[in-house]
């Protein structure tokens, strides 16, 4: 009976010293929302249609997230849907996955500021800073939220200001159209600055 224990507990020691070993913090820097833009080589909004994992040619995990009803604002796609290359995924029971990237479900209509997709770990300006979901407000029009929910509620100079983690503010999130105009605004910008 003692044997057993000493085995669990062994088992989980181990367990928890491989997890740590292998567990390893994300280090975004702070973008503002010029630099999302700026830093952006596709800027698109479309709903997940399909979210599936497969290895790439060497083996490694990938999952693959399928984009339909797009909407393109920066750079260019030429297939009616487009596919997000995320590093992580399940094989034969096993998972790999960097902690803390933001997940994706069928169904989440989002916008995506794009950078690397297909070489970069997640695709994504900033990782959760240049993903954002479009989601119903109280008033029934659509607002946008941060991909963890936290409600995009203005900006200050090139800041996106969001409510506070204890505060429901859904209501008071930006409108969709609102923050389809900031991204024209600063896609206008980038032009003018180009053409210098």
């Amino acid at each position: 009976m003692a044997g057993v224990f000493w085995r669990i507990v062994g088992e989980a020691l181990l367990t928890l010293m491989v997890g740590a070993v292998t567990a390893s913090a994300l280090v975004v820097l702070q973008r503002d929302f010029h630099d999302l833009v700026h830093r952006a080589e596709l800027i698109l909004e479309g709903t997940v249609s399909r979210v599936e994992e497969a290895s790439d040619a060497a083996g490694i995990q990938r999952t693959l997230v399928t984009l339909k009803d797009l909407t393109i604002y920066k750079g260019q796609v030429t297939e009616p849907n487009y596919i997000l290359d995320v590093v992580g995924g399940s094989k034969n029971g096993f998972r790999s996955q960097v902690l803390d990237l933001p997940s994706f479900a069928p169904g989440d209509r989002v916008i995506l500021f794009v950078r690397g997709n297909g070489e970069a770990v997640f695709p994504v300006v900033g990782v959760h800073q240049g993903y954002f979901r479009v989601q119903p407000r109280a008033d029934g029009r659509l607002g946008v939220v941060r991909c963890d929910g936290l409600p995009l509620v203005g900006r200050y100079q090139r800041t996106l200001r969001f409510a506070p983690r204890t505060s429901r503010g859904r209501e008071r999130a930006v409108s969709v159209e609102e923050f389809r105009t900031w991204i024209h605004s600063e896609l206008q910008m980038l032009d003018r600055s180009e053409a210098r």
